[in-house]
Order: structure tokens, then sequence, then C-alpha cells
């Protein structure tokens, strides 16, 4: 009887994905574009108004690749290894986003196309995982999701409930409302089953070339304790005892020989050095947006009296008319 011929074991690939169970290994190969084809396959294309949607789903995507470096606070953050440099690589593995549209997926504004920095790249992804888990988790709890129906079926049928009740319709919901309505939604579409986290979803290690500055930690620094206030008598001048009682913020001449202070006065003065003067400009801006409201508001009631005519009395309106006359205040 011939020897049985055992067949050699293969070599796992680098780019593999291996999972561990109770009764055997799983190999599974990893696809690159794994995000990129499961992003493509809901939206579709890219457009301007779904550019807030895919920005979560990017950072979201990013943050777990993070995780999986074991990098789970921005202090354990580098230039190569954060969550922007990271969401910036997860962009450039999407080909069927334009080359002239990625970079203002990761804008913090439209308005002034500013982009986003790690600060702000943390606390908008903070702000999308809390928004999935205390308002879409819950509102997909009270409709009623429905465990014969797949995740994705789930989401849309979610979808064209909430656009018929809002505008009463039996119409199909547009792709401007789906990704206008919540931002996060289709982050909830994309990496979640239910009420958790889909972790079914293989990792990608995705190459950063767009490195970007690691989040500055926050350092507490020391407080300087008060300087100790001299002692004035009643003969030094009002800018010299305001210097006196601020060193800090004390200019480096004294106040009494700037040519620029000549025509201040002695409380605008103490003010200015105590970082408590407050802008005239605002304040005249503040008490003309007051005035122009408060005639606004005598008009609307003199035209609401004109309704009345031939209802109420000509003498009582025209005492209403006077009262609210003299309310009107003096224009500059």
């Amino acid at each position: 009887m011939s020897p049985t011929v055992l067949n050699p074991p293969q070599p796992v690939p680098e780019t593999a994905q291996v999972t561990v169970t109770s009764n055997k290994t799983v190999v599974q190969p990893q696809d690159p574009k794994a995000f990129s084809n499961l992003l493509k396959s809901i939206v579709g294309s890219y457009s301007f108004n779904k550019r807030r949607a895919i920005q979560c789903a990017v950072l979201f995507e990013a943050n777990r690749t993070l995780e999986s470096k074991n990098i789970l606070r921005p202090k354990y953050e580098t230039q190569g290894d954060n969550l922007l440099s990271m969401a910036k690589a997860v962009i450039e593995s999407c080909p069927w986003i334009p080359n002239e549209s990625r970079d203002e997926i990761l804008y913090r504004t439209m308005t002034k196309c500013m982009p986003l920095n790690p600060e702000v790249a943390r606390k908008r992804l903070k702000e999308n995982i809390l928004n999935i888990k205390r308002v879409i988790i819950p509102a997909m709890h009270q409709w009623g999701y429905k465990d014969d129906m797949s995740h994705e079926e789930n989401c849309k049928a979610y979808l064209q409930d909430s656009y018929e009740k809002k505008y009463d319709t039996a119409n199909r919901y547009t792709s401007e409302w789906e990704y206008k309505v919540d931002f996060t939604f289709l982050t909830y579409r994309i990496f979640y089953n239910k009420d958790s986290e889909n972790t079914s979803i293989p990792v990608v290690n995705y190459t950063v070339t767009h490195t970007e500055a690691a989040v500055t930690p926050t350092v507490r620094r020391p407080v300087p304790a008060p300087a100790t206030t001299t002692t004035t008598t009643a003969t030094r001048p009002v800018a010299a005892v305001a210097v006196a009682r601020h060193p800090a913020s004390a200019p480096r001449t004294p106040v009494r020989n700037s040519q620029a202070n000549t025509d201040m006065r002695d409380e605008d003065i103490e003010a200015l050095l105590s970082g408590n003067r407050r802008s005239r400009v605002d304040d005249e801006n503040l008490q003309s947006r007051k005035r122009r409201a408060l005639v606004e508001e005598i008009s609307g009631q003199m035209d609401l009296l004109k309704k009345f005519e031939g209802i109420v009395p000509a003498d009582e309106l025209n005492e209403r008319r006077r009262k609210l006359y003299s309310l009107v205040p003096k224009m500059n």
C-alpha cells in the first residue's frame, strides 16, 4: 500500500486577515478597496449633497484602522498615524471619487473652504458615534427593526417611512433628503447591524501618503500667583495707580507718557488695563439694533390696529396709536 501524500501547508499572504475560532482558523484575504466598494454600493457616486455623510463614514473607517493598531487616544497618535492622515488615505482608496472633490470631503465648512484639523476631526468623530448610539439606534428600535430583514433593507424601509410621514407622500425619498436628514445615518448603515457595530467588516491597513501633525496634548500650566500691589498715595496720578494694580498687563512705557492715550479718560485707562473695557462701537451697534427692533414691533402693532377700524371705536384706536407713538425711540 503506497503511503498517503499530504499537501504541504500553504503560506498565508501578508494582506490576509486571520480569524481564530474555537474549532478552526479562517483566513480572509484583505481587499484594500473593501470600504470603497461598500460605500459606492450605497451612495452610487459622489455629489456635493453627500459630502458631510461621506465625511462621517470616512472618519469612522479611519478610526477603525487606528484602533487595530492600538491607537485608541489622541495622545498615542503620531505624525503618520493619526485620524486626519488616515482619513485622507481612506479617501485615496476610493477611485470613484473625483480628484477635484477629494479635498472638500474633509472641509470643516464649505463657506470658507476651511479644512479640518486633527482636533476638530476627533471631536466630530466622537459626536457622530454619540449621535448613532443616542439618536439613531433608539429611533430604529422605536420604528420597529425587523429581524427577518437584512440591515440594509431595514435602513431603506426606515428612510422611506420617515420620508412619507414627514412630507405626507407615497413617493420615494430623494437623495438630497437622505444624506441631509442625518449625516451619521450613512455610517450606521455601513458599519452597524441593528444596535451594535458589525465586526465582520474587515479592517484595511491603508497606506498613508499625506501626513498631518498629531494632536498636541493639552498641557496644564501653573497659574502664576497674583502680583503684590503697592501702596499708593493720593498725590499719584490715576494712570500710575492703575499700572501698580495691574503690573502684568501694564505697558512697557508709562501711560502718562504715551501720546496715544493723552485724550483717554481716567476710567477708560483703568478699564483698558484691567481687560474689561468694552468696545464703544459694539455698544452703539447693539443700541441701534434694539431701536430698530422696537420700531419694527411698534409698526407691526400699528398695522394690527388698522384691521380693527370699524370694529373698535375710533377714539379708542387713536388713544392706542398715541401710546404706541410715544414709545418710538429717538433715532440718531
